[in-house]
């Protein structure tokens, strides 16, 4: 779940079943913030797929959706874009790189009315 962070003051994601216990107190409430204030939500950026030899076979291209070059480029939110990056340990053998590109003026957006 994705939302505003009180301690470190900006938006995270949660995962839910770590969240062991919450406590509310009304004294302490801070003030809301809209999810339209979540940049990295409302900004789409390119990720690089690209197969890691200069020739990759058909399986990897089928597997990966390459094209004939070894290369795919999509777009995906930039809050989402650190789950798929490379941030490999040394010594991790992957057939595919992925690497991010940079925003996609294009798709960059405030707010959809959609909410997307």
């Amino acid at each position: 779940m994705r939302g505003w962070d009180h301690d470190k003051g900006r938006f995270g994601d949660f995962v839910l079943a770590r969240i062991l216990r919450a406590t509310f107190d009304r004294g302490l409430l801070p003030g809301y913030v809209d999810h339209a204030e979540d940049a990295d939500w409302h900004t789409i950026t390119l990720l690089s797929v690209t197969a890691v030899s200069g020739s990759p076979s058909e399986a990897v291209r089928v597997e990966y959706a390459l094209g004939e070059d070894g290369k795919r480029v999509f777009r995906t939110r930039k809050a989402l874009a650190h789950y798929v990056t490379d941030d490999r340990q040394p010594g991790f053998d992957t057939l595919v790189t992925v690497s991010l590109i940079g925003a996609d003026s294009r798709f960059r957006q405030a707010r959809r009315a959609d909410g997307l």
